[in-house]
């Protein structure tokens, strides 16, 4: 009898090619986990105290990246649906990677970057 843990590793590994195949990003359906997020939180609030830039980057990164999730979520829901975003402005802070859906009013809410720095994509 072959246990549940073996069963949901095969299923997950399914997932995994079926996604490459159409190209998915594996972190749309499977994030990082509290445990992850939490280690790395950690991890980067160690490195800014120690003032670590490229790790102060990373974090900016992982950041980032959390709304790039969000955002693959959208658009791959819209493409289900045989649709496209209705998205005419897309801008990108250009020290974290950012994302704003029409012109920036305020701040970078990742690294801080002024909404004049934006750059148009």
């Amino acid at each position: 009898m072959i246990d549940a843990f073996i069963i949901d590793k095969l299923k997950k590994e399914k997932r995994r090619e079926q996604r490459r195949e159409i190209q998915i990003p594996l972190y749309i359906e499977e994030p990082l986990s509290d445990e992850e997020i939490s280690n790395q939180k950690k991890k980067n609030e160690q490195a800014e105290k120690e003032n670590h830039k490229a790790k102060r980057m990373f974090k900016y990164a992982l950041e980032a990246e959390k709304v790039h999730a969000e955002l693959y979520k959208l658009a791959l829901q819209a493409v289900e649906q045989g649709k496209d975003l209705d998205i005419s402005e897309i801008y990108l802070c250009p020290v974290c990677g950012h994302i704003e859906f029409g012109k920036p009013k305020d701040k970078c809410p990742i690294c801080g970057a002024l909404p004049e720095k934006y750059i148009q994509v």
